[in-house]
């Protein structure tokens, strides 16, 4: 079976939803525990998964929302809404971090914390949804197989060259 970017996206989606119980677990030790050890797993964790994150987003801005744009357009303006959301997706896994440095620095900022946190998984879920029930969905729709495996070979290069395989 020759595996296409829809394919290849969905398994990354289906890994950062089971991500999203990962962070809430992590989160509610490190807040129960307030060891600082808990503090720094959360934030290994929160760093992994961005930074799979930001790769997932160049797979899909450059493996798939440029055959998509080029044969439908802008559809009820879904490519820009998505784009918007990589960047603010990114933005809460800074936001994230720092609040996890400011507090092993003495700071309290578990609120923030929490709040970012909640945020972050809260757009994410929402995100992922979008994209499996619109994106992926108009992707099988109207491309054709030859560019979906084109996305897929995209991707690939992508993940290679991030360090992901």
């Amino acid at each position: 079976m020759e595996y296409d970017i829809i394919d290849l996206l969905f398994l990354e989606h289906k890994k950062h939803l089971d991500d999203i119980e990962d962070i809430q677990t992590l989160f509610k030790t490190a807040r129960e525990t307030l060891k600082e050890k808990a503090l720094d797993i959360l934030k290994e964790k929160i760093e992994d998964i961005c930074y799979e994150l930001t790769v997932h987003f160049k797979e899909e801005e450059e493996g798939l929302l440029p055959f998509l744009y080029e044969k439908i357009g802008d559809k009820d303006g879904l490519i820009k809404t998505l784009l918007g959301e990589h960047r603010e997706i990114e933005n809460l896994c800074k936001s994230i971090s720092l609040y996890i440095t400011q507090i092993k620095e003495g700071q309290n900022k578990w609120s923030e914390l929490r709040n970012s946190i909640n945020e972050f998984l809260h757009h994410l879920n929402d995100h992922i949804l979008k994209e499996n029930f619109y994106l992926l969905k108009l992707a099988a729709e109207n491309l054709d197989k030859n560019t979906l495996i084109k996305g897929y070979q995209i991707a690939e290069t992508i993940r290679e060259e991030h360090g992901l395989d």
